[in-house]
């Protein structure tokens, strides 16, 4: 159950045992919902929703940087996509440049590879740079870069 823990800063916690769906696509449906601004973050928390609502709260006063929100969108995205839209192999191509740098494209799928839902999919996306960035068959490789 999502439950509000501020409601001047619409700030939101839910555990991880009332969720029915992937964290990743519960994010990036979450983002759809309330626009790019929305700022998801998941984090571990031991202790009850009580606590973990006051964490958020202390948290969100240190804003994600725009860059940090793109990112985490690109990651979530990527993981919703694997798990709600694609089969295993099927490829995957982003027609829109992503507000991010190559090199961060790459670090971002390089962790995504990593993800159990990864089923050798190919994914595409192209950067902000005007590079493409490419995962496939486990690799992943910036168009023109050996």
């Amino acid at each position: 159950m999502l439950r509000l823990a501020d409601p001047e800063k619409k700030i939101y916690v839910m555990s991880k045992d009332d969720l029915d769906e992937d964290i990743h696509v519960f994010a990036n449906r979450t983002r759809e919902k309330f626009g790019d601004d929305a700022e998801v973050e998941i984090f571990e928390w031991e202790d009850d929703l009580q606590s973990a609502a006051a964490e958020a709260q202390r948290r969100s006063k240190t804003r994600l940087s725009q860059e940090e929100r793109h990112q985490g969108t690109l990651h979530d995205w990527i993981i919703a996509m694997f798990l709600t839209k694609l089969k295993k192999h099927g490829s995957l191509g982003v027609k829109d440049p992503a507000p991010l740098s190559a090199a961060r494209i790459k670090e971002i799928l390089e962790n995504v590879k990593e993800h159990p839902a990864y089923e050798h999919q190919t994914v595409s996306v192209p950067s902000s740079d005007g590079k493409f960035v490419f995962l496939k068959a486990g690799r992943v490789t910036v168009a023109g870069e050996r």
